[in-house]
């Protein structure tokens, strides 16, 4: 009788041997992995790490103490990847891989690092080095949230708002892509030169294009147009365009919005006549393999 539970008993061993890299696998955790992307200007922005949920627990101040460094995750640290430069709340940071650390405080003026150590556990706690950047951040008092959540919304232009939640108590920060190489500026007499107003062809007053003429003007080395008569759509109220040169005779549009070039129509562009008289015809069309 003994012999045979011995050999069950090693049966089922085999067998959960056999298993155990499926189980382990398989296995839930108590704080699930995450990856949040966001493509800007053909750029990535990502932030990956875990997510730990309060199961009942009191955080700030009691399980995460005030004034002690801590990463907005669990097991792994939590890390963000840029692709670009870039800038956060204005101040500038290089491109890469960075740890994301943070320090609550009582009074709500916590502090956000990055490290340049992605791949640190999360019970790591690294010593401030000069390869570190740090940041102030104010935090909110929000309705409680269960699971930690990291966003990436507002996103306009190289502009976008990160955002922690987790418990009562919520941080976020701007983070800036360096604006790349598109130049916006075109040459005195190139831009003089097209001024004025031209008038959009009848058959081409389609899809969004219900206008009847754009007017160019140029000012500090930029040109940029307004639409005239007919129904323009609501996207282009109190937004400005900005023509950028594709070669002589046809020009990209960009949006800007409070100032700040917020967008590219894909696809398409202007075309004006080399030496085309004032009020001449002003062509939209796509461009093949754009």
């Amino acid at each position: 009788m003994r012999g045979t539970e011995a050999r069950l008993g090693v049966f089922f061993a085999g067998i959960l041997l056999a298993l155990w890299p499926a189980l382990v696998t398989a296995q839930l955790r108590s704080s699930e992995n995450f990856a949040l992307v966001q493509i800007v200007d053909g750029d990535t922005i990502a932030i990956t790490g875990s997510r730990p949920s309060l199961r009942g627990r009191v955080m700030y101040g009691t399980q995460l103490p005030w004034g002690k460094n801590w990463t907005p995750g669990a097991n792994m640290a939590t890390v963000l990847r840029v692709d670009r430069d870039f800038s956060i709340n204005g101040t500038p940071v290089p491109a890469g891989r960075y740890s994301v650390w943070m320090v609550p405080r009582a009074d709500d003026q916590w502090s956000l690092i990055l490290d340049p150590r992605a791949g640190l556990f999360h019970t790591a706690h690294p010593d401030s080095t000069a390869d570190q950047h740090h940041f102030r951040l104010t935090a909110t008092t929000i309705d409680p949230v269960e699971t930690l959540t990291w966003s990436i919304d507002n996103v306009r232009g190289w502009r976008s708002q990160v955002r922690m939640a987790w418990a009562d108590k919520a941080v976020a920060f701007e983070l800036r892509l360096s604006a790349g190489a598109i130049n916006l500026q075109v040459a005195e007499e190139v831009g003089r030169r097209l001024v004025g107003t031209y008038h959009l062809p009848p058959e081409d007053r389609q899809g969004p294009f219900q206008f009847e003429r754009i007017v160019i003007s140029w000012a500090e080395g930029i040109l940029s147009w307004r639409v005239e008569g007919g129904n323009a759509p609501d996207w282009f109220d109190g937004t400005t365009w900005v023509l950028v040169r594709r070669d002589a005779e046809t020009f990209g549009w960009m949006m800007v919005f409070e100032g700040e070039v917020v967008g590219q129509m894909e696809g398409m562009v202007l075309e004006i006549p080399e030496g085309g008289p004032r009020a001449a015809a002003i062509e939209f069309r796509s461009v093949p393999g754009d």
